[in-house]
């Protein structure tokens, strides 16, 4: 569960002008990767720009905190949906990743491409998040390793060990 929620009223409605911006080139790549991935799976056109300081009305905002938020520490993420804007601010880009996991969870939740207001606060309370795979003695195909990464990726992990040799399987 996230360590604070606080649910409003209203909801965002994305649209085929719906914009994802960004305020740092770091966070170009995931940007350019949601609006794809949030495209397919809504069937809107969603495009990623990078923010110049103008209005982000019927956009969600992608940013980088400035001075640096103790609270949310180096993988933590404030979300904030609003009826007009979304705006996602965070400290590192990992934070800023796992926010937009959260919304195309939200996303994936809905029909209609229409997530409710929410002020969302969340960080980790572990730091080492992840799992083991044991390809040494269980061999298994590639595309079942790709799998279990988007899935780690989607349930916020940080850590994919890969057991590839052992002395049996050498």
């Amino acid at each position: 569960y996230p360590a604070h929620v606080s649910i409003k009223d209203g909801s965002f409605q994305f649209s085929n002008k719906s914009k994802l911006l960004y305020d740092s080139p770091l966070l170009k790549s995931m940007a350019d990767a949601s609006a794809t991935s949030w495209s397919a799976t809504s069937a809107l056109q969603i495009e990623s720009l990078e923010y110049k300081n103008s209005t982000f009305e019927n956009s969600v905002l992608l940013s980088l905190n400035q001075p640096f938020n103790l609270e949310l520490g180096l993988e933590g993420y404030k979300l904030d949906i609003q009826p007009t804007y979304v705006v996602l601010r965070a400290n590192t880009p990992a934070g800023i990743r796992y926010g937009l996991q959260t919304i195309g969870q939200l996303l994936d939740a809905t029909t209609d491409a229409k997530i409710s207001c929410v002020t969302i606060v969340d960080f980790p309370r572990f730091s080492y998040r992840g799992m083991h795979l044991d390809v040494s003695r269980h061999f298994m195909p590639i595309s079942l390793v790709y799998k279990l990464i988007d899935e780690l990726e989607r349930h916020k992990m940080n850590v994919f060990h890969w057991h590839l040799v052992d002395d049996q399987g050498w």
